[in-house]
């Protein structure tokens, strides 16, 4: 994002797009780490704006069963989604609008 073409995606507020946008240009530029990290950041802030997640009931849950995630299921998609290269991309294409791919 620091690219001067890029440069307006530093300057946006930080919200689950911009979380998922960022790591969709890592992907796109092979930076993996960086878009699998960012999935994850944008997978959270999801599930943090749920009304039945808020952050302090959060803190106390985990991912109790990988085939059942009931109580963090948001979180857990972009979990699963930073398995492997393909599931992230499949993963930024589903959470992304087209105009943005």
């Amino acid at each position: 994002f620091s690219l001067p073409d890029q440069i307006v995606f530093a300057q946006m507020s930080v919200s689950v797009g911009t979380a998922h946008m960022l790591a969709y240009e890592y992907f796109n530029v092979g930076a993996y780490a960086n878009a699998k990290a960012l999935t994850l950041c944008g997978a959270f802030f999801q599930q943090v704006q749920c009304e039945d997640t808020p952050i302090e009931k959060m803190m106390t849950m985990s991912i109790k069963d990988e085939n059942n995630p009931t109580e963090l299921p948001l979180f857990y998609q972009g979990v699963k989604a930073t398995k492997d290269d393909v599931s992230t991309s499949c993963y930024l294409k589903r959470v992304l609008p087209l105009k943005y791919q």
